[in-house]
């Protein structure tokens, strides 16, 4: 047993180094932007969703640390499937690593069948972007009307 021990902190040592080495890959410039939300919500049948959207976005670095959460499960989508967060959320990053993350949940009351839906956005995905980025996703839930 003492002879793991030594080869246990070897290797957690070195995936932390690794893991800050990882991290540390900076770009020249940080970004900052604002996130515009909206989605256009269909069945599986085509026939756009109308009723609850529960939405939430948030950073996360490197590191793991998570920054700017926000949720938001009050605002349903429209009879035509349409649906706006009305928010914009601002986030900055500089290392290419950072993610911001985007997920939908929506619950099929009938089956009780759940779908997640995430969306990434990268430091490349915003570095073009300017002050606003806006995300429309087209979202097909797996059930029919």
């Amino acid at each position: 047993m003492l002879l793991f021990l030594p080869l246990a902190a070897f290797i957690i040592l070195s995936l932390t180094m690794c893991r800050g080495e990882f991290c540390d890959s900076y770009e020249d410039d940080l970004i900052t932007t604002g996130v515009n939300v909206s989605a256009i919500i269909t069945h599986s049948d085509l026939t756009p969703y109308h009723g609850p959207v529960i939405f939430s976005i948030k950073m996360i670095t490197c590191e793991e640390d998570v920054t700017g959460y926000h949720n938001l499960d009050q605002i349903p989508s429209n009879a035509q499937g349409e649906w706006e967060s009305g928010e914009t959320y601002t986030y900055s990053m500089d290392r290419t690593r950072d993610e911001i993350i985007i997920r939908f949940h929506f619950e099929n009351t009938a089956t009780a069948e759940v779908y997640d839906p995430e969306f990434i956005i990268t430091y490349y995905d915003i570095e073009d972007a300017g002050n606003i980025l806006a995300m429309e996703y087209i979202i097909t839930l797996p059930w029919n009307s």
